[in-house]
């Protein structure tokens, strides 16, 4: 379905929605835990350990490639000094933001709006 009056984002969300809203989970997820990671002072190999896991297993994880259960998220978490807080959000068609839109404006408002805040916590994302 090609539509010229639709971002490819738009075009991704009317074909598959689901799967859309299940990739962008992952991401933030990911990224909420790398950011911890970061924030931790921990290598890979260090957080693997405290975990009794492989090195792999957490690259696994830090790349979106392993579908996380709740209990492995809570233990990783734990593992950074974090805890898990989740919220679920009204679903609004305003507080889209897409980065051809972000990139467009001023540098002076380039910070984003309090209620594209996402409540997805790991200590407040770890920074």
């Amino acid at each position: 379905m090609k539509d010229k009056g639709l971002t490819s984002y738009e075009e991704m969300e009317l074909e598959d929605a689901r799967g859309l809203r299940q990739e962008e989970l992952i991401v933030e997820v990911t990224e909420a835990l790398a950011r911890a990671l970061r924030t931790s002072g921990l290598t890979q190999t260090e957080l693997a350990a405290r975990l009794d896991r492989s090195k792999g297993f957490v690259s696994q994880i830090l790349g979106g490639g392993n579908n996380l259960t709740l209990r492995t998220l809570a233990d990783v978490a734990g593992a950074l000094g974090c805890r898990v807080q989740v919220g679920l959000l009204p679903e609004s068609k305003s507080s889209v933001v897409r980065i051809e839109d972000w990139n467009r404006r001023p540098a002076r408002e380039a910070e984003a709006p309090a209620s594209l805040t996402y409540e997805l916590d790991l200590q407040a994302l770890a920074g």
